[in-house]
């Protein structure tokens, strides 16, 4: 017999959202924190995952890249665009606003030094 579960979650901590430019400065405001300890550990586990800012070692025509916005699941640039959401031929549905963010990560990704308009 299913056991019926309710959860109730709070969040405690107020989420930062930083751009790639404004990890650095982040960390280093850290030390004027009175938990330096967590806010250490934090760090050490943050760098282990910091993409660095170095240019691309390769460069890429815009020409020969596929346009659209692609399917997480099978990596194919199949996804119609129906009201709110995004659906790919292989059953994929993914919020609008996911898909877009998501590609323009990507994009930012492959071309840093380019600005968005």
């Amino acid at each position: 017999m299913p056991v019926k579960v309710k959860l109730k979650l709070k969040m405690l901590i107020s989420e930062t959202v930083l751009t790639h430019n404004e990890i650095d400065l982040w960390l280093n405001q850290l030390n004027n924190f009175s938990f330096r300890p967590v806010y250490l550990k934090c760090e050490k586990i943050l760098r282990y995952y910091e993409i660095s800012s170095y240019p691309c070692l390769y460069r890429t025509d815009l020409t020969k890249l596929k346009t659209g916005i692609g399917c997480p699941r099978c990596h194919q640039f199949t996804m119609k665009e129906e009201e709110d959401c995004m659906y790919c031929s292989c059953d994929h549905v993914e919020v609008k606003t996911k898909s877009y963010l998501r590609t323009i990560c990507d994009y930012e990704m492959l071309f840093p030094d380019r600005v968005l308009c």
